[in-house]
């Protein structure tokens, strides 16, 4: 599993430690000031790969050039994870459609074989069976996170996503 996270001026949005927790240390950051990110997930990340994208967020053309990035990373990109922050919730549905997969919005835990989803304000917890390629919003300050060190991540790799201009 492998977090996307949209990084602006390179400030993570909430639920961006947990989400890059909950897929096991390996995230893809996409915008503004990604290099600069990196440091804010010092513990929790250990492989990430870095999209600088110049321009303000345009969820449509960012979704095109990722799925096309994703698509090239194979199945370690098979299941998808975006922190529920404006942006991601605005980016999954459009990443879900392009890439054929089912979304799963408001997890509030995700696992090989099965998502958690918070549901009628958060008073039903429904389990599902995701199947091998998805992609899930993940409801931010739910899970928390445990830092297993202070140093950077171990792996930080440029990916580069063609955003069109239009």
């Amino acid at each position: 599993m492998i977090a996307v996270v949209v990084v602006r001026d390179g400030q993570l949005p909430a639920g961006a430690a947990e989400t890059v927790a909950e897929c096991a240390g390996l995230a893809l950051l996409i915008g503004s000031g990604t290099q600069a990110a990196t440091a804010e997930l010092a513990g929790v990340a250990t492989h990430l790969r870095i999209a600088a994208v110049a321009g303000p967020f345009r969820p449509a053309a960012w979704a095109a050039g990722l799925a096309a990035a994703l698509a090239s990373l194979g199945s370690a990109a098979a299941r998808i994870g975006l922190p529920g922050s404006p942006d991601g919730r605005d980016l999954a549905p459009r990443l879900a459609h392009l890439l054929a997969r089912p979304l799963w919005a408001g997890a509030v835990a995700v696992a090989p074989g099965r998502v958690y989803l918070a549901r009628l304000g958060g008073r039903e917890l429904h389990r599902v069976a995701p199947g091998a390629a998805f992609v899930a919003t993940l409801v931010p300050g739910v899970r928390g996170i445990v830092p297993a060190h202070d140093e950077p991540p171990t792996v930080v790799e440029p990916l580069a996503v063609a955003v069109s201009a239009v």
